[in-house]
């Protein structure tokens, strides 16, 4: 386990060529709506095994290239509100166990 709480705003923000992303196993509670932005090439998102509770509605809006996102939880309707705007992804499923989304 990684013990990683909290994400500035801007943190990856100059990353605008990464692909995949792994935040798996830390303590993170919260995704602000800006966290991903300038992640236009991004493909591959893992937050599983995290103690998110609050997600910002538009949280994945700028994930265009978005294929698979991984989460080990289901969270609550405004996140699933969200992921209702990626008609892109072929694969859209959540359940209690977690959600994976694919392209």
């Amino acid at each position: 386990m990684n013990w990683i709480t909290k994400l500035d705003a801007d943190l990856f923000s100059s990353l605008n060529t990464l692909r995949l992303l792994s935040l798996r196993k830390n303590i993170i509670t919260k995704l602000e709506d800006e966290i991903f932005s300038g992640l236009a090439n991004l493909q591959y998102l893992y937050l599983d095994n995290n103690e998110l509770i609050d997600i910002g509605s538009s949280v994945f809006g700028t994930l265009f290239g978005l294929k698979v996102l991984i989460s080990s939880r289901a969270y609550d309707c405004e996140f699933s509100k969200s992921m209702q705007e990626y008609s892109y992804l072929k694969e859209k499923s959540q359940g209690s166990g977690g959600m994976r989304l694919s392209g």
